[in-house]
């Protein structure tokens, strides 16, 4: 089944990037030269011991380089995350199919690690985004929604496996300013 409906997501969306060589403190690649320091982020940790699920980040963007895009989330100006405009669908296609999957809840996490890449209910909004744990708190872990920037802690019961295909099939949207 999980093959299937990777194809079915592939068939409407399609995917790039290479992984960006430097991350910042998020484990994110910072925004080329926008002042984000380089550090070394560890290798992310599956949501199941038999499958590793990563995503993609997004292509690193030159210094000069002209790119339309928009603001997706900010905590003011000194610090805030974009999304390129031509991925923009894709992105909306991709959180449709979030919402469709994950309908009914998802399998369970059974361990809450830092850096881990999940489906994610969010309490403020009620929709289920990719995220990314930022903290080993077993209870109400800090997750980034790596298609926005935005930061939340979640109960445990809104987290759900991510399915490696739904982490495949688009990386990272947010880039980091």
């Amino acid at each position: 089944t999980g093959n299937s409906m990777a194809d079915d997501i592939g068939r409407f969306i399609s995917g790039g990037g290479a992984p960006a060589q430097g991350t910042n403190s998020f484990g994110q690649p910072p925004a080329s030269g926008f002042g984000a320091a380089q550090e070394a982020a560890p290798a992310p940790v599956a949501a199941k011991t038999d499958e590793a699920v990563k995503i993609e980040w997004p292509p690193r963007i030159d210094k000069f380089e002209h790119v339309p895009a928009f603001v997706a989330w900010g905590d003011g100006p000194e610090e805030f995350w974009i999304n390129l405009v031509d991925r923009d669908d894709k992105l909306s296609q991709l959180q449709g199919k979030m919402q469709e999957v994950y309908a009914n809840g998802g399998r369970a996490v059974p361990r809450v690690f830092r850096y881990m890449y999940l489906a994610v209910k969010s309490p403020e909004y009620g929709e289920i985004f990719r995220g990314k744990t930022l903290n080993n708190d077993r209870d109400r872990p800090l997750v980034n929604y790596v298609d926005f920037g935005n930061e939340e802690e979640v109960p445990r019961d809104n987290l759900y496996v991510l399915e490696a295909y739904l982490a495949a099939v688009l990386p990272c949207q947010a880039i980091m300013c």
